[in-house]
């Protein structure tokens, strides 16, 4: 089974190229921003997006087809198949850079499957069909961002807020884990009433949840 192992990959401040000039590399752009890269668009046809995109300074516009030398010190890189050039020819250059590639529509030169990916906060919620059926991805992401509103990314934080104030952990890992599954034996619930502004009282409940093991959340 090829992509069988789901990573979220940390690409925070690092170099990431997007070969390619039309729609699908704006959004691969996108996509890479979000996640904080610093994103290179090689293109010979830049669409209106990217050239947008670096005019405001968000990504580096390199507006001519890929060159060898392209991918030195990248850390990962994907091909939209937009621009007049060859995935292999652009695999190849990853190899011997050792950059992480992929390729839409190509599995078979790529090194991994990129997930669809809906956005909430902290919280990733990511599909993937292993690069064999990203239609149906696409779908079911549109299905869950319907599902999962930006009050599931508070929910996020205030967990956090909540893991941190009970740390150094004073129970077993065992214990822990246990007070963890009661004080989100409801999430959806907790994330209703964060979207109707309670987000003290969700805080406070998993709080109590937490330190004493027992109590509603």
């Amino acid at each position: 089974m090829r992509f069988g192992y789901p990573v979220s990959l940390d690409v925070a401040g690092r170099r990431c190229v997007v070969v390619g000039g039309g729609p699908l590399a704006a959004q691969k752009a996108d996509g890479l921003l979000a996640a904080g890269a610093q994103v290179v668009a090689i293109a010979a046809r830049p669409s209106p997006g990217l050239r947008e995109a670096a005019a405001a300074g968000r990504i580096e516009l390199v507006a001519r087809c890929f060159r060898a030398g392209d991918l030195a010190g990248v850390f990962l890189a994907i091909a939209t198949g937009e621009d007049p050039v060859s995935n292999i020819e652009v695999a190849a250059e990853a190899r011997r850079e050792r950059v992480l590639f992929n390729a839409l529509d190509d599995v078979v030169h790529c090194d991994f499957a990129a997930a669809a990916v809906v956005r909430r906060g902290e919280l990733r919620l990511a599909v993937s069909t292993g690069g064999k059926a990203p239609a149906l991805a696409r779908r079911l992401r549109e299905q869950l961002e319907v599902r999962f509103g930006d009050e599931w990314g508070q929910l996020v934080e205030v967990l956090d807020g909540a893991r941190r104030a009970c740390l150094p952990r004073t129970v077993t890992f065992s214990e822990w884990q246990r007070r963890w599954a009661t004080a989100l034996r409801d999430p959806q619930r907790l994330a209703e009433r964060l979207a109707a502004g309670d987000r003290e009282s969700v805080r406070d409940g998993v709080l109590r949840v937490m330190r004493t093991g027992s109590g509603p959340s």
